[in-house]
């Protein structure tokens, strides 16, 4: 089993605004994308609100499709196939990195991090952006989501099975990108192999325990367990800082790579592992949920 740990939603470069803690629950804003025919305004935040109505709160005026991806949220869109699961698509060099490089197989984990900020609503204002807590800056980065793997399927393989509930899925509706060399479909599991009563993909519950952005830093710079060692992070091309903030608890901290690789690491070290097990267990969506 790997863990591989996957950039995904709005930040700076991507949609300009972060995406958003609410509630504790993390609502990670997918990117624009024209032509995928999924709108921003069909996308379900609450019983009350859209994702465009909330998004237009927070200065994000100019955008009317998504590319959601990852999908992992059933009710996130109205009238959903019967037969839909979690599903994540990746191509092009990601994908590629995906393949060759981790050789993804059936059972790895993603784990999805974005720039996230809260926000808080008011009555006479709408939603509006807030601060987490003195300890941290306005957005952070921060693990969102999982996904365990239960089938990939090879996009640029014509005669490759295709099923019904997968056709909305930009990483096939969109002609650019099907069928192109490297393009790619993770589906989940229905359940997580670890803890069967935790759903096999989803959101988390917002904790501190998923919090990236060190203490006392800017958002870029991390804290990871001390499970991650300089030998791990440098085989991904990640190099340990020395600015080290006061409040690093033994962890190391790290720059990471930037947005133009989307996937920071791939790694089957069991320490890592287990420490990723032990966050979707305390904070993966259940089967009530």
């Amino acid at each position: 089993m790997k863990i591989i740990l996957s950039r995904k939603g709005f930040d700076s470069s991507a949609g300009g605004k972060p995406s958003i803690i609410y509630n504790n629950q993390f609502y990670s804003i997918p990117i624009p994308e024209a032509g995928s025919g999924v709108f921003y305004k069909d996308l379900i935040f609450d019983e009350k609100h859209n994702y465009l109505e909330v998004m237009r709160d927070l200065g994000v005026t100019f955008f009317s499709e998504a590319h959601l991806d990852p999908d992992l949220r059933k009710d996130i869109l109205p009238q959903r196939h019967p037969e839909w699961r979690p599903i994540f698509g990746q191509d092009d060099k990601s994908q590629s990195r995906l393949s060759k490089t981790f050789n993804v197989e059936p059972s790895d984990i993603f784990l999805f991090f974005g720039n996230f900020q809260k926000v808080i609503k008011k009555s006479e204002t709408g939603f509006k952006y807030s601060s987490l807590s003195p300890e941290y800056p306005k957005d952070i980065h921060v693990i969102f989501g999982h996904l365990q793997v239960d089938e990939i399927i090879d996009l640029s393989k014509q005669g490759e099975r295709i099923q019904d509930w997968m056709k909305y899925h930009p990483h096939i509706k969109n002609s650019n990108l099907y069928h192109k060399e490297h393009n790619a479909l993770y589906v989940s599991k229905r359940r997580f192999t670890e803890n069967e009563t935790i759903n096999g993909s989803g959101y988390f519950r917002f904790s501190e325990e998923l919090i990236l952005t060190a203490p006392k830093a800017t958002k870029s710079v991390w804290h990871l367990p001390s499970c991650f060692d300089e030998k791990d992070l440098k085989k991904f091309g990640i190099n340990t800082t020395k600015n080290v903030p006061e409040k690093s608890n033994k962890r190391y901290i790290i720059q990471p790579i930037g947005r133009g690789t989307q996937e920071v690491f791939g790694i089957d070290k069991k320490s890592i592992v287990d420490w990723a097990i032990d966050l979707i267990t305390k904070h993966g969506a259940n089967n009530d949920d």
